[in-house]
């Protein structure tokens, strides 16, 4: 382990320091051509092994670690969270749902039973409108049947 973490930190060193060093090549015109083939050299080498070391790394040791988060999360949930929420839900919380629709149910009771009389009231306003109103659209309803059948 320590050692991949040596390889990457070190490649991320030494990718960091050869971008400054393109960045101030302006600045450094009279590079001998030895040190400038030995730092593409580095370069090269750096682009080939840096994708497999950070493949290795991560196939090694990132993926078993979120593994074995997920597995203990997914116990610490099932063992632990999930009892106290059901135990909280079935304790505390749904009573007190259970009392308030009950207490609701009371309330619209009462209010029910108060206009109980309009409301019967209105319905039989309602009942003689439609009786006068279905003659009516029965009829038109026959007279467009007989159109379209013609």
């Amino acid at each position: 382990m320590k050692i991949h973490f040596i390889l990457i930190f070190s490649l991320i060193f030494l990718f960091i320091f050869f971008s400054f060093s393109l960045a101030q090549q302006k600045e450094i015109e009279n590079i001998p051509p030895e040190i400038k083939e030995k730092g593409e050299r580095v370069g090269e080498t750096f682009l080939e092994k840096f994708p497999q070391a950070v493949k290795e790394v991560w196939k090694n040791e990132v993926l078993p670690i979120w593994r074995k988060m997920e597995e203990y999360s997914s116990y610490f949930w099932k063992k632990y969270i999930l009892p106290k929420l059901k135990n909280f839900w079935y304790s505390f919380l749904k009573p007190k749902i259970i009392y308030i629709i009950e207490k609701i149910k009371v309330i619209l009771g009462k209010e029910i039973e108060r206009k109980k009389p309009q409301i019967e009231k209105e319905f039989q306003k309602e009942k003689e409108e439609m009786k006068k109103e279905i003659p009516e659209t029965t009829k038109n309803l026959w007279q467009k049947l007989k159109e379209i059948l013609r």
